[in-house]
């Protein structure tokens, strides 16, 4: 109950939200999302569509196909996760910021702030405060899975202080949110010159892409097929095109199979609890969505002796290249950069190079959009899409001397760097703003 106590302590008065609302709150709308095809269409607003900060993303997001007025948001309204990991996550609705019309979804609660009484901005920037966030751990119910109602959100406690404060509050917000925003587009744009400069630097261009029916509309050799895949979107002709960009760059073309001493991948073990440890008893047992940020304390760990027997081919090396090839990870790539002994499950690509390879640069190359171009033409179009070892051994690679690899390597690794550090700076700036606001009404 320290949360309850710190606030308690406040010197405003203390509310509870419901006396806050000028409507009873509502719950979202039971739709299956469809695909938006421009801002135009409405977008059905979901849980993942929501940051951290409790911003929107800027992805173009999806439709449905039924549109009820009565979830469609208006201008200050709030919505509330109600369940799941997400569970106390908090957005506030700008219909002005937006310039579309948006609804809600039915895992989201909406509350009508009167503005008359409180300002909306500032009962948001409350729920970003820590205290807000140990109320959500304390409250939620965690039967099944973690879930706040309606009626326990109405029971939230705010302090109330007078509304010059609660506006130098929202200023102090508003201030550190835009910073933060522009540290962020700032390394937004340097992560996106990484493409431009890679495929400048092996003297390759992409074709601009032209979707006309006539383009999707092509004739192949019966002979091509034949032993080979049968679907028509791997001999679409963009991709010969592409291919032979390649092969024309500057620097002579491989493949990854030609390149490497190993192409393998792991095994996931049978759940029941004889091949898993905890983690100071085991080996590391990397997974497809962990290989571009691995990180030892969220992955979970093998017992020894089977890293050691059923195993064995897949144990990383320094240097190894792990190629997500299963599901909707497809493409995620890293390089495995620890001496820490460690392992991977079967929806992962190991390749490890001969000397003559950076395996950096290979993995730069792979994750622009070139290589996700070429990697996006071998999913195999079926329930759940997948690229066999096989198909990735052919991946074709462009292969300027080691030198030039380090090089390339060395720049996008300063670009990445100098754009974490500015996501970093954001981050900071919009936590110093949270410690001054709360020390301005909690003490």
């Amino acid at each position: 109950m320290l949360f309850s106590k710190k606030i308690l302590s406040s010197q405003f008065k203390i509310v509870q939200l419901k006396k806050f609302l000028k409507l009873k709150p509502q719950y979202g709308a039971n739709e299956s999302g469809v695909i938006r095809n421009s801002l135009s269409e409405p977008r059905y607003i979901r849980i993942t569509d929501i940051d951290e900060f409790g911003l929107l993303n800027d992805s173009i997001g999806v439709s449905a196909s039924r549109i009820e007025d009565k979830y469609v948001l208006n201008d200050k309204d709030i919505l509330f996760a109600r369940s799941g990991a997400t569970v106390g996550k908090a957005y506030l609705h700008n219909a002005n910021l937006q310039g579309y019309k948006c609804f809600f979804a039915g895992y989201m609660i909406r509350f009508v702030i009167n503005s008359e009484l409180v300002l909306p901005e500032y009962v948001f920037y409350y729920t970003q405060l820590p205290t807000y966030a140990n109320w959500v751990r304390y409250i939620q119910r965690a039967a099944g899975q973690p879930n706040i109602n309606a009626e326990e959100y109405k029971s939230l406690l705010v302090p109330f202080p007078p509304k010059v404060v609660q506006q130098e509050v929202v200023n102090i917000y508003n201030a550190a949110y835009k910073q933060k925003q522009a540290k962020e587009a700032e390394a937004k744009e340097l992560l996106a010159s990484i493409d431009d400069y890679l495929l400048a630097e092996l003297g390759i261009t992409l074709p601009e892409q032209d979707n006309s029916l006539q383009k999707r509309i092509f004739i192949t050799n019966f002979s091509k097929l034949t032993g080979s895949r049968f679907d028509a979107y791997f001999y679409q002709e963009k991709f010969e095109y592409i291919y032979s960009v390649l092969s024309n760059g500057i620097f002579p073309c491989s493949t990854l199979l030609k390149e490497s001493k190993l192409i393998t991948s792991g095994a996931t073990p049978l759940s029941g609890g004889d091949a898993y440890v905890l983690s100071g008893n085991g080996i590391p047992f990397i997974r497809s969505g962990e290989i571009s940020n691995i990180s030892f304390n969220e992955c979970i760990y093998i017992k020894p002796e089977i890293h050691n027997t059923m195993l064995k081919s897949s144990r990383l090396k320094p240097g190894d290249l792990l190629i997500a090839i299963v599901g909707a990870t497809i493409g995620e790539i890293g390089v495995y950069c620890s001496e820490r002994e460690a392992n991977i499950n079967q929806a992962i690509a190991l390749v490890r190079f001969k000397e003559s390879i950076n395996s950096t640069f290979i993995m730069e190359f792979i994750r622009s959009s070139f290589g996700q171009f070429i990697l996006d033409r071998m999913k195999r179009p079926v329930a759940r899409a997948n690229i066999n070892l096989d198909e990735i051994g052919t991946l074709p690679i462009p292969l300027p001397p080691l030198e030039k690899q380090y090089e390339i390597a060395e720049h996008i690794r300063k670009i990445r760097q100098k754009a974490k550090q500015l996501q970093q700076d954001g981050a900071c700036i919009l936590a110093d703003a949270k410690i001054r606001v709360e020390q301005m009404i909690l003490g």
